[in-house]
């Protein structure tokens, strides 16, 4: 599961998928593995439901683009996903590639 959600982010980071993307990828991911550490999962899925709210509050304002608060969210939030993607890739292996971090935030609707 780390490694389809880290690729998910990392294309993310590369300008590869829009925001609307990133959380339907996501949720799907979260809901494909049941089995998985329910903690872990919650502690994502509140992650995810920051990135819903501000996708859901840009598109009832008509916006296309995320202002610099948005965009300051959604960066603190992904970088709060990568750490806990490292969390759970050091329980399992002690040789973690980290994601690189981005600087990218435009999206479609």
């Amino acid at each position: 599961m780390n490694i389809v959600i880290g690729k998910y982010l990392q294309q993310f980071d590369n300008n590869e998928l829009t925001l609307d993307r990133l959380i339907s990828d996501l949720e799907t991911v979260l809901e494909t593995f049941p089995n998985s550490d329910e903690k872990w999962k919650e502690k994502f899925r509140s992650e995810w439901w920051t990135l819903e709210q501000v996708y859901a509050v840009a598109c009832d304002r008509g916006e296309t683009t995320l202002n610099p608060e948005n965009e300051n969210l959604v960066y603190e939030t992904l970088e709060n996903m990568k750490n806990l993607l490292k969390e759970v890739t050091k329980v399992k292996s002690k040789e973690a590639t980290p994601i690189s971090p981005s600087h990218r935030t435009l999206f479609t609707n």
